[in-house]
């Protein structure tokens, strides 16, 4: 037999007469092979604990990984449909008319329900860039609104210039229709052009001047504004000509004349500008409203721009769920 190495396990002793601790017995157990410092039976004990505790805790491990990416799953979905939701209205609003009602309760929708929800999911880049939209919208909106008005003041006008024209190249009165229509086409036009006036003074206090408490998107509202501002400026012009027009050629005997006082003497004068030169001024003035369509259509384009880089930060903010 081979030699073995021999380890003391025990050891008795006895105290002699002098208090001394004298051995009485040893015992010596034959050395056992080890594994990475362990007996093999207290290795296979360690081994047997260490699958019991994996055995315990790999299918509660398994658990937790399936529920969070169950969590993360709904979280994807439930950002997925906020943010369809959110551009599929901010899309809607740039088709519809913004005077329309389906474009207040599209935008009241995206300011008080989707909004919120952005907010919540916590994703500052798409928050921020939807701020940015969703605070130029205003300023979208009062532009259909200047250029309704303004058309309508072309249209009326030019009923009254229809009007004015008719009476001076007959230089009669006997049309009576004419001329009631003409003071009713005067009265829209002078109400038009107060309208005009308070429209005006909303664009410079809640655009061009207006410094709001949310800067997100201002530096795009201030730059449209101004030049929405450039635009009004030279209708106003416009405006107070073709009102200068009319108040003249109501003065004109002509028309004082007719029903408003008969003991005024005769005289027509007639335009105070040639018929010629004030249709071409007509054309110029629908010059300008073409203008101002244009600088309608630059801007929804441009939010158009700013809504598809919306829509990349949130692509990519939900393809990391």
């Amino acid at each position: 037999m081979g030699e073995h190495e021999w380890i003391q396990t025990k050891k008795e002793c006895e105290v002699d007469a002098q208090g001394n601790l004298v051995p009485r017995m040893i015992t010596l157990e034959r050395s056992r092979k080890k594994y990475l410092g362990f007996e093999k039976k207290d290795a296979v004990d360690i081994l047997l604990r260490v699958a019991s505790f994996f055995a315990v805790f790999i299918p509660l491990g398994l658990f937790y990984l399936q529920r969070k990416a169950e969590i993360n799953k709904q979280k994807a979905i439930y950002q997925l449909q906020v943010y369809a939701e959110a551009t599929s209205l901010l899309h809607q609003i740039l088709e519809m008319p913004a005077d329309s009602a389906n474009f207040s309760s599209a935008t009241n929708k995206l300011y008080f329900d989707s909004y919120p929800k952005l907010r919540i999911l916590g994703e500052n880049e798409v928050s921020n860039k939807f701020r940015e939209i969703k605070n130029q919208i205003p300023l979208y909106s009062f532009l259909y609104k200047v250029d309704d008005h303004l058309s309508n003041f072309y249209q009326n006008a030019s009923h009254l210039l229809d009007g004015m024209l008719y009476i001076d190249d007959t230089h009669t009165g006997d049309d009576k229709k004419t001329i009631e229509r003409f003071f009713q086409e005067k009265r829209v036009t002078d109400s038009s052009y107060v309208a005009f006036a308070s429209l005006q003074q909303a664009l410079r206090q809640n655009f061009v001047s207006k410094e709001p408490a949310d800067t997100n998107g201002l530096n795009a509202i201030q730059q449209f504004a101004k030049r929405e501002k450039i635009q009004v400026d030279k209708m106003e012009e416009y405006h107070a000509w073709f009102n200068n027009l009319s108040d003249r050629f109501y003065t004109d005997t002509l028309i004082r004349n007719h029903g408003y006082n008969d003991d005024y003497d005769y005289y027509y004068v007639g335009f105070a500008e040639t018929s010629g030169a004030v249709t071409m001024k007509m054309k110029d003035m629908k010059q300008e409203l073409t203008g101002h369509k244009d600088l309608i259509s630059n801007f929804k384009n441009h939010l158009l721009r700013e809504v598809e880089q919306l829509d990349s930060l949130m692509m990519v903010s939900n393809s990391h769920l």
